[in-house]
């Protein structure tokens, strides 16, 4: 008997130690307290709710011409010559002043003056996708300079969105980073007026930090997102999923933008019309930035028929908003709130505010508190701003819970429950 009561209390210790190994490697800069755990049997109540958590995100600084709130409404609309390319075209058919149009240059060719100036006479602000001069040779350091120059000609605001996707450059992603931080500093040094966007495709998230040329030489980070005409329930969910692992990786650091959006509506694959489908997902974007996604601070559709201007049978999409009239009116009455913005915010660089970080984490609830999982813990916010405090977990199923009142209690934040939205917000103790 002795024996097995010995066993017994030696392998219970064996575990807690390697429970408290595991937590202490998954977040080192958490101290677990394991005096006062509580085992919680499987019967007892304790139920996943379906509360999302957001914590405040205090004296956040507004980067190079981000608003306060809401998104800037953007368009490209160059390919497509159903408007002419012409802005008043494009702004007839959507019935809304869009604040900003984009052009594509490579670096080193003749940079479009004409272009700019034109833009600048209509009150829209240019932003220019920069790609790299050749495939063969894309790091091309003499080019930047003269680019650099005429970017502040003018002294007029302009994004520059530097080689959009470093998909194209896989390889040494070293030798990316280098270029675009040289990029940055040179045209920052020639053009303070240019508002800088490291951006990324939809397809390479999870790659994305080895390309990531870090907080000092980005004034906006953009995804690329391009949607096929697709039928399937599950391609649409993979879409809103993308979407959602960006903000949360990157809500954090900077203003977000969706630099470049289209969605299909047709396909040569099949030769089918897939209209609902792309009405579905133009409203779920849009509908769901001033809720979900209030870092995204601006959202630009890229309205062009790429089977018209892709030869060889290369382009086999049609992301064109405007020729069809079920889609062009679903995409008036989205962009027709006050959220969407139509004129460039230059005066509030640096400006202090409060902005809203999700934390993507399950929230489980025990007699009126809440608990979270490990996962509140992986939060990159979480990880950079908050340093060492001491958790007391609530051990259940054999997962660790820990109390979202000691937590806020640890970081100086309090707990507001919005029960109609389904909302828990930490909050800032400011007494």
């Amino acid at each position: 008997m002795k024996k097995k009561q010995w066993f017994i209390t030696y392998t219970i210790l064996i575990l807690s130690i390697a429970i408290a190994y595991s937590l202490s490697q998954s977040n080192p800069s958490v101290s677990i307290i394991t005096k006062e755990e509580e085992v919680i049997p499987l019967e007892q109540e304790i139920s996943l709710t379906s509360y999302e958590l957001w914590i405040e995100q205090k004296d956040y600084s507004l980067s190079l011409y981000e608003p306060r709130k809401g998104a800037y409404l953007g368009a490209y609309i160059l390919s497509n010559k159903n408007l002419q390319f012409d802005i008043k075209s494009f702004e007839n058919r959507t019935q809304k002043s869009h604040g900003i149009y984009i052009r594509h240059l490579r670096l080193g060719d003749p940079f479009p003056l004409d272009w700019i100036l034109e833009c600048a006479s209509q009150m829209k602000t240019p932003h220019l996708i920069i790609h790299p001069p050749s495939k063969a040779f894309p790091y091309q350091e003499q080019l930047l300079e003269g680019t650099a120059e005429e970017l502040g000609e003018f002294f007029v605001p302009i994004f520059v969105q530097f080689y959009p996707d470093f998909s194209h450059y896989f390889g040494n992603h070293i030798e990316y980073q280098d270029f675009f931080r040289k990029a940055y500093t040179i045209f920052k040094k020639k053009a303070p007026n240019i508002s800088m966007i490291w951006s990324l495709s939809s397809d390479y998230i999870y790659e994305s930090h080895l390309y990531d040329p870090g907080d000092e030489y980005i004034d906006w980070i953009g995804l690329n997102l391009y949607i096929e005409a697709d039928s399937n329930q599950e391609k649409k969910l993979d879409v809103l999923a993308t979407l959602d692992e960006f903000y949360l990786m990157y809500q954090h650091r900077k203003p977000l933008m969706i630099s470049q959006l289209g969605i299909s509506h047709y396909s040569t694959v099949d030769h089918r019309y897939y209209i609902e489908q792309a009405n579905g997902l133009l409203k779920d974007i849009y509908t769901s930035l001033k809720t979900r996604y209030p870092k995204v601070k601006a959202v630009h559709y890229m309205d062009f028929n790429n089977i018209e201007i892709q030869s060889f049978d290369l382009g086999q999409e049609n992301f064109c908003v405007t020729e069809q009239d079920e889609l062009l009116h679903n995409y008036q009455n989205l962009i027709l709130p006050p959220y969407f913005l139509n004129e460039l915010e230059v005066q509030y660089k640096g400006f202090l505010q409060e902005e809203w970080i999700r934390v993507n984490d399950f929230i489980y609830e025990k007699d009126g508190s809440f608990y979270v999982t490990e996962q509140f813990f992986i939060n990159p916010y979480i990880k950079k701003k908050f340093s060492t405090f001491q958790l007391e977990p609530l051990l259940s199923r054999e997962y660790p819970l820990y109390s979202l009142d000691s937590i806020a209690q640890a970081i100086k934040y309090h707990l507001k429950v919005d029960s109609k939205q389904n909302r828990i917000y930490l909050i800032t103790d400011r007494s």
